[in-house]
């Protein structure tokens, strides 16, 4: 089974599918998690959804994912809405 790497990214909230152990094929699915600003930050709900999206495409394409990377954003999404409801 070929191998796929998906990407949390941070900087656009996206999650991305990508080809290779690395992540260094081409793109074969991407999940836009905000506006088209970059303004609203997404919840650890979104991310997660964002994930298992890129779970499924992986699986409907036959690769096999073999790294996630950003996969400390859902904690930190996590630990904002924490916060957020303490204050």
């Amino acid at each position: 089974m070929r191998s796929a790497c998906i990407n949390l990214d941070g900087t656009f909230y996206m999650a991305w599918l990508i080809a290779g152990d690395l992540g260094t094929g081409k793109t074969l699915f991407y999940v836009e998690l905000s506006d088209r600003e970059c303004k609203r930050v997404p919840t650890a709900d979104e991310w997660r959804a964002g994930l298992e999206k890129c779970h499924q495409m992986a699986r409907e394409l036959k690769y096999e994912v073999t790294r996630v990377r950003g996969i400390g954003l859902i904690e930190e999404a996590e630990a904002r809405a924490s916060q957020e409801g303490c204050s």
